[in-house]
């Protein structure tokens, strides 16, 4: 072998043995989370979004506050005002775009109808467009999910089972009725996500409220379907699901599985849990008695981890095996968000108590709780003495980083070397 061959053969080497080191200190848990920065933004936040790449200075992290948004953005940090009747804020995927939702007494047509706003940003504050539409008093806001492919929008209306296409102007492409034989009702469910690419949508919706089993109505069960469509509408396939009612719905980053709940109820307060995994054809690959109210895919999208309250499992996609079942007591609270990294090595959940404070409900007693492949507790950070209104937890795209969302502050903590396993703060 000559010297240049000898040369390439023990850099190669070296990243092997490296990568091999890494992942095996990991597993090891002598490498732990650690806070690595914490910022104070003053006022309390109600909304915090994040971009995977949150630890680079250019990828603000976005602050919705009571009067204004608020972008953190390395040194140039900027804040508008948040339009007058606020609902709430909702970002794409992948964080690209940023939506606003409020509700106006405008231009009526009719004295009881209000008008329903949508501004979409870009990540940078930057106003794209705005879509309005007829908000009768009666109704339920709509359902609203952001392409990050050019920041397009479909809206979804449960009471009447509809699904609106928008363009990335804002004009109406295309007004889809999911149900020919459905009827209104403020009890259905229409629950949307898109792939990261923001190619595919996929849709849970339900044809009317369901009813408990020995209800003597004429038909108790919502009769849910689950629904996959491309970016331009048009739909590729639907399938009916067991149970009553409709649960939620996350598609995986590349599209190539599908996860949806549904359920039963009795009049004796007795659920009939279901959750289903679906492969991109709609063929139904897995089912779990399980009612999950969080879900998080991998970003390779080979492995799933799925959350109750007080429950947490990951099941690894191809094998539609569960990998690992995990248990909180009530006296930790409950498990409000969850985290997968690539390749599983790593899921973090957010645990919380929620209690009635000044006139609405706060997690307090945040905890971030962090397994290995095994479902194994690596490490458990207690963040005292904070609290905040709606959880934000994400990964950086790397997954060395985890970001925390709080009252009126963020957290981020990042891998570092050392043999602590139980890390408390002040």
């Amino acid at each position: 072998m000559n010297t240049l061959q000898t040369q390439a053969f023990l850099v190669i080497l070296t990243l092997v043995l490296s990568t091999g080191l890494y992942c095996q200190r990991l597993a090891n848990g002598s490498w732990t989370y650690q806070l690595v920065k914490s910022e104070n933004v003053k006022k309390i936040v109600k909304f915090w979004h994040f971009n995977p790449n949150f630890q680079e200075e250019e990828f603000p992290k976005i602050a919705v506050q009571n009067e204004q948004i608020y972008w953190l953005n390395g040194s140039k940090p900027r804040t508008l005002p948040l339009p007058s009747a606020f609902v709430r804020s909702v970002s794409s995927r992948v964080g690209k775009y940023l939506g606003l939702m409020s509700i106006s007494e405008e231009a009526k047509e009719k004295v009881d109808d209000r008008i329903f706003h949508l501004q979409i940003f870009s990540t940078t504050g930057e106003k794209l467009y705005e879509i309005k539409r007829t908000q009768h008093y009666d109704d339920s806001i709509p359902s609203v999910a952001i392409s990050d492919e050019d920041g397009s929008v479909v809206l979804g209306k449960n009471t009447v089972g509809n699904a609106w296409f928008y363009h990335r102007t804002g004009s109406l492409n295309l007004e889809i009725d999911l149900f020919d034989d459905d009827s209104y009702g403020l009890e259905r469910v229409l629950q949307m996500d898109f792939t990261k690419d923001g190619r595919n949508l996929v849709i849970l919706a339900s044809k009317r409220g369901a009813s408990p089993i020995g209800s003597g109505v004429p038909n108790p069960s919502g009769e849910p379907y689950l629904f996959l469509f491309e970016l331009d509408g048009s739909e590729l396939w639907r399938r009916p699901l067991a149970e009553f009612n409709a649960g939620q719905t996350v598609i995986a980053p590349n599209g190539q599985y599908i996860v949806a709940s549904s359920y039963t109820t009795d009049f004796r307060g007795n659920i009939k849990k279901r959750t289903f995994i679906f492969d991109h054809r709609g063929k139904e690959i897995k089912s779990l008695d399980l009612l999950f109210r969080m879900a998080d895919f991998s970003p390779d999208s080979k492995y799933l981890l799925l959350a109750e309250r007080t429950l947490a499992k990951v099941v690894e996609l191809a094998s539609r095996k569960v990998l690992w079942s995990y248990n909180i007591s009530r006296k930790q609270g409950m498990i409000v968000a969850v985290a997968l990294s690539n390749n599983q090595e790593y899921s973090v959940l957010l645990l919380a108590k929620n209690v009635f404070k000044e006139g609405a409900f706060i997690f307090t007693h945040p905890q971030l709780v962090v397994l290995n492949r095994s479902g194994k507790i690596m490490q458990e950070i207690s963040v005292e003495g904070e609290s905040f209104y709606t959880p934000a937890l994400r990964f950086s795209g790397d997954h060395q980083y985890i970001i925390l969302g709080l009252k009126d502050s963020y957290r981020i903590y990042g891998i570092v070397a050392n043999e602590f396993k139980m890390q408390h703060e002040n």
